[in-house]
């Protein structure tokens, strides 16, 4: 049985095919992500000052004002009943939330969530692994968008005459 073509494979085909440059127009800046787990203590709901560093670290790197969205999950080992895990991962994510907010990250680009003790990164027969368990895990989107007093005309026109070009994955001729 043969490969289904998609509608991808057409546009791409139809790229490849015409002797044409390409112009890429962005309407909205491309989102990148940074990733980092913030740990804690056994049964503690808050993370210590070299965690909360870690934190303050990756803002930076990102730059503040380039942040779109903030994701918080909290998590918990396996020690204790599931109602406890579920609480202790709850409040860590609250107290990384808390952590941001001191910051100036506005509320509105923190999304929290908690996992309890479902969603290991390692075994919890262990220390160590319990320990890489007790965490909050925080994925900052970012990206710098484009000049907003930039209309997309004058954008367009950087684009040269013989060229194809593509906004938001719709193709258009110029």
């Amino acid at each position: 049985m043969g490969r289904r073509i998609s509608r991808s494979d057409l546009v791409l085909a139809a790229v490849v095919a015409l002797p044409i440059a390409l112009c890429l127009v962005p309407l909205r800046s491309r989102a990148q992500q940074a990733e980092i787990n913030i740990h804690f203590e056994n049964a503690q709901s808050e993370p210590g000052g070299k965690e909360a560093a870690r934190l303050d670290s990756l803002i930076a790197a990102v730059g503040r004002s380039n942040i779109h969205e903030i994701i918080v999950v909290g998590h918990a080992d396996s020690i204790g009943n599931g109602r406890f895990n579920a609480q202790i991962a709850a409040k860590r994510a609250e107290s990384v939330r808390q952590l941001l907010l001191a910051r100036q990250l506005p509320d509105s680009l923190i999304q929290l969530h908690s996992s309890g003790a479902l969603v290991p990164i390692a075994e919890n027969i262990t220390e160590t692994g319990r320990a890489r368990n007790r965490r909050v895990f925080v994925r900052v989107e970012y990206g710098v968008p484009i000049d907003p007093a930039e209309p997309l005309p004058a954008l367009i026109g950087r684009c040269r005459e013989d060229t194809l070009i593509v906004i938001d994955e719709t193709l258009r001729f110029r």
